[in-house]
């Protein structure tokens, strides 16, 4: 098998062309330097300019969604165990930011285009529970998300544990009435 090399540009090194990455706008369709270089830049960036490797790095997502997105699949897809596991650590290590994107995701559905944001949330906790009096340690959703409630400003309300807690998914009426018995 006859083998086709090239120079690379910066060490100057002849190499065979598999070792250069592919560049549609040059004669040859490569690079100029060889993969190894051009990881060796890439790092030299990474260290010296953080910022400008995020800014390119947030560039090339932006250039290139659907390829990004497919290799990230491709990755998902092979590496499923890992990830799997990989996942349920980082929930364990992080149970209170896990829960959070849990009520996030579940709120979602249907949710207003509007966040909430964590100076309302902050207000709203400094402030005393709707249904006890009792200092606000939490934030309730009135209409619970599980019941087709909206998680935006106007169904939210500051709570106790223990209010919020007993309530659970249920209306206020529904939790009221159960009080009372």
């Amino acid at each position: 098998m006859i083998s086709v090399v090239k120079i690379c540009s910066r060490c100057r090194a002849e190499k065979d062309i598999s070792d250069f990455g592919k560049r549609s706008d040059r004669p040859d369709g490569l690079q100029y330097f060889c993969k190894q270089c051009a990881r060796r830049a890439v790092a030299e960036i990474r260290t010296s300019d953080p910022e400008r490797a995020r800014l390119l790095d947030v560039k090339y997502r932006t250039e290139n969604k659907t390829a990004f997105a497919a290799r990230q699949k491709r990755y998902r897809e092979t590496h499923r165990e890992q990830q799997r596991q990989r996942t349920s650590r980082w929930r364990a290590a992080n149970p209170h930011i896990a829960k959070e994107q849990d009520h996030r995701r579940r709120a979602l559905i249907g949710a207003d285009k509007k966040r909430v944001s964590s100076a309302e949330i902050k207000k709203m906790l400094s402030g005393a529970c709707i249904y006890c009096g009792a200092k606000a340690e939490q934030i309730d959703h009135v209409v619970p998300l599980s019941r087709g409630g909206r998680h935006s400003i106007g169904n939210l309300a500051p709570a106790c544990g223990f209010c919020n807690r007993s309530k659970g998914a249920s209306f206020i009426v529904e939790w009221k009435r159960r009080q009372k018995l």
